[in-house]
């Protein structure tokens, strides 16, 4: 009974968490990528949106898709061979998209921003004025400007940008070429589906941020950093083309503490591809006529399951995990990470089986929202704890307008499904009263 009761309590909160999912890839939580130029193919902008999340680290995920998207969409169509990495070489300041901060063109006017004293430090630049660009205009950039953008850890972002095109030259500087690579391989060896996506991850992971480490600024060196790519990109591909030393590498790689807490940015942007609605589709027309693109549409349901809870700060305030694991046999474990916590209770609990850890990286806006300005009247999971008494004075279902309790808890403008159709009401309990 015990045990019924358990997985009953458990179940609820996934459906909960499923509902504000659902409602949140609705509403997107950024506006699109500010592409510069506008007509690139899915497979460009699909890198782009790859490259963005290289630099997604304490870093405002606005700005990047602004000013960040702006110039790494310029960088992609201009690399398309071995000579044009030259535009990652600071040396070349008059054509480069990395360079000194000196060497920025409109330095003077922007002193204030960019210091004297940090002269010698680098930025990415664009080679593109910010013209009449509204997105731009948000950030203090006049249309005569070419915009700049700062990545907080910016010496081991453009090394693993440059790290990346190496790897990239041996399938055409083709995001959308490297992914058939890897799902033609992965589909051949058999593998489950609930390991493709994993694999898959490490697969993007060999790509761009194996062995990147931390540079300082001052160790920034194009000659240098273009070898190191070069012998990194030998080792990571004998490890792609051997079958054991690629099972090795993943076994070792999950098992490590990394594949849980250090790896958000891999983890939103493969998120990306299946779930959010622009991205989504440049993923599915960068990889048309693919031969194994059944294998992605028909595994749809256990790729999702198998998305890890990019870890970050929200999902692991122990306000929000009290609440969601109160009355359950999880409640006391404060010393496992949150997302690795979810994926145990995934396995072990058949009730969640349509559900997956990767749905509470909606924490990021409801834990904000919700838990930080102590809301728990309101609210849907805390009604689970006798709770949320003056949550029906938020729910008031009108089947013609926004979902008043998505819009309060999160901020995502979610139509309305009514009473007799709304998946949190049943969870809850509500009725159609």
């Amino acid at each position: 009974m015990a045990s019924q009761k358990n997985n009953d309590r458990i179940s609820k909160v996934f459906g909960i968490t499923a509902f504000f999912d659902k409602a949140r890839w609705e509403d997107p939580p950024y506006r699109l990528m500010n592409f510069q130029p506008k007509e690139l193919s899915a497979d460009e902008k699909l890198l782009t949106h790859w490259l963005c999340y290289i630099t997604d680290r304490q870093t405002d995920a606005r700005r990047i898709w602004d000013v960040g998207a702006f110039i790494f969409s310029q960088i992609v169509e201009k690399i398309k061979g071995p000579d044009d990495l030259s535009l990652l070489n600071p040396a070349n300041h008059d054509r480069a998209y990395f360079i000194k901060r000196r060497h920025y063109p409109h330095v003077g006017e922007f002193r204030s921003k960019l210091k004297r004293a940090d002269d010698n430090k680098y930025l990415f630049t664009s080679r593109v004025e910010a013209g009449e660009s509204e997105q731009l205009a948000d950030y203090g950039f006049p249309s005569n400007f070419v915009p700049y953008f700062i990545p907080r850890y910016y010496p081991a972002d453009y090394k693993a940008i440059l790290s990346t095109y190496v790897a990239l030259e041996r399938y055409g500087y083709s995001l959308a070429n490297y992914l058939k690579a890897m799902v033609n391989t992965l589909v051949k060896r058999e593998t489950d589906p609930g390991e493709f996506v994993p694999k898959l991850l490490f697969s993007l992971h060999l790509l761009s941020y194996k062995d990147i480490r931390q540079p300082r600024a001052t160790e920034i060196d194009f000659p240098k950093f273009l070898q190191d790519a070069q012998e990194r990109r030998e080792n990571v591909m004998r490890l792609l083309n051997d079958c054991d030393s690629f099972e090795t590498g993943f076994r070792r790689f999950r098992q490590s503490n990394n594949y849980y807490d250090n790896l958000k940015r891999p983890w939103c942007a493969l998120r990306d591809w299946f779930k959010y609605r622009d991205i989504k589709t440049y993923f599915e027309q960068a990889l048309k006529q693919f031969e194994h693109v059944g294998f992605l549409k028909n595994n749809r349901d256990t790729l999702l399951r198998s998305l890890e809870l990019p870890g970050d700060t929200w999902n692991n305030k122990f306000k929000f995990r009290k609440c969601v694991l109160e009355n359950t046999e999880y409640a006391h474990r404060d010393n496992m990470r949150f997302g690795k916590l979810l994926r145990e209770i995934c396995g072990n609990n058949g009730a969640v089986q349509s559900a997956y850890p990767e749905q509470f990286d909606i924490t990021v806006d409801f834990v904000r929202t919700m838990c930080y300005r102590n809301n728990c009247d309101i609210c849907p999971y805390g009604a689970l704890n006798g709770k949320g008494e003056n949550l029906k004075s938020v729910c008031m279902p009108s089947n013609t307008g926004y979902c008043p309790v998505a819009l309060a808890c999160c901020g995502y403008r979610y139509e309305c499904p009514g009473r007799e159709k709304c998946d949190l009401r049943e969870t809850l309990g509500l009725g159609s009263g």
